[in-house]
């Protein structure tokens, strides 16, 4: 099932994340939508923190299943 809203995030319990594809850097970020918002109309309206470019992406990310990890951030 695509995880598209943040009522989907929850239920997977998944993580969001936001990925920037100017300079690369994805990090995880606090959880403070609501429900019926969708990943991309919040990623509308974020900007990177690093490089400032607001191409930028929400990603629900879920632990490993094998190792009970999270993807790590990286940038």
């Amino acid at each position: 099932m695509p995880i598209e809203t943040i009522a989907d995030v929850k239920a997977q319990g998944a993580r969001l994340a936001m990925l920037c594809h100017a300079c690369g850097r994805r990090r995880y970020i606090r959880n403070a939508f609501s429900d019926k918002e969708t990943l991309r109309e919040i990623a509308a309206r974020l900007k990177c923190h690093r490089c400032g470019s607001d191409d930028v992406e929400l990603q629900a990310l879920v632990r490993d299943a094998s190792t009970g990890f999270w993807p790590a951030e990286h940038g």
